[in-house]
């Protein structure tokens, strides 16, 4: 039989919030193939949305301030979204 290989490859590269775990404030940094409109949203453990903004990336490494200050201590959802693709990490805050 014939083997065949597939592979997935994600439109965002080496995504992460920075520190982990936060304290203060904190920086989202992805990557992106292309220049592309990118809604980041964060969500609390119970799926309540904390934090919704419009980002247009750039390619390359793109980094976003994320004001997280006032969050209470937990675990939180970062979901990046570009109108194809979901991406989507945790991160806590202390």
């Amino acid at each position: 039989s014939d083997i065949v290989s597939v592979s997935l490859q994600s439109s965002f590269g080496d995504v992460a919030v920075l520190p982990n775990p936060v304290k203060g404030n904190s920086i989202l940094s992805f990557g992106s193939a292309k220049a592309v409109s990118v809604i980041v949203s964060i969500k609390d453990i119970t799926g309540k949305t904390i934090l919704e903004k419009n980002h247009i990336s750039s390619p390359g490494k793109n980094t976003v301030n994320l004001d997280t200050e006032n969050f209470n201590h937990g675990m939180y959802f970062l979901i990046l979204n570009n109108g194809t693709e979901l991406n989507t990490i945790k991160f806590i805050v202390e």
